[in-house]
């Protein structure tokens, strides 16, 4: 895995799966691991969803801008991104991202199906 920093060819993270830890080792991937729609977009129409997809997304360049700065993300951010983002993705986006993994301030069980929680 590479990472670079953001709008740059700068090497900020280099990471090899095959030389070094997989993180995803546990990982049956011949079998689902999660089902679509999650157990929090349950009950909500197309157009809800939409509405705070697009929410969600005309608000990164802000919040990006601020993270980098800060490393800490604004409270309706961390609720809207972990309400739509499926809770199998955590233990993935922990690995590639542990600094925004940090921020969102959730405590995960792995491939579990519930809404994360957030620490106060």
């Amino acid at each position: 895995m590479v990472q670079l920093k953001a709008n740059t060819s700068t090497l900020v993270r280099y990471e090899s799966f095959r030389l070094g830890v997989d993180p995803f080792a546990n990982i049956q991937w011949d079998k689902p691991i999660a089902m679509f729609p999650h157990k929090d977009l349950w009950g909500m129409t197309y157009e809800q969803l939409s509405k705070a997809e697009n929410q969600l997304l005309n608000s990164y360049e802000e919040v990006g801008k601020s993270f980098l700065a800060t490393e800490s993300l604004p409270l309706t951010f961390i609720e809207t991104y972990l309400k739509l983002l499926h809770p199998a993705f955590l233990p993935y986006l922990r690995s590639i991202s542990p600094a925004f993994f940090k921020s969102l301030n959730v405590k995960t069980r792995v491939l579990e199906m519930n809404t994360p929680t957030i620490h106060e």
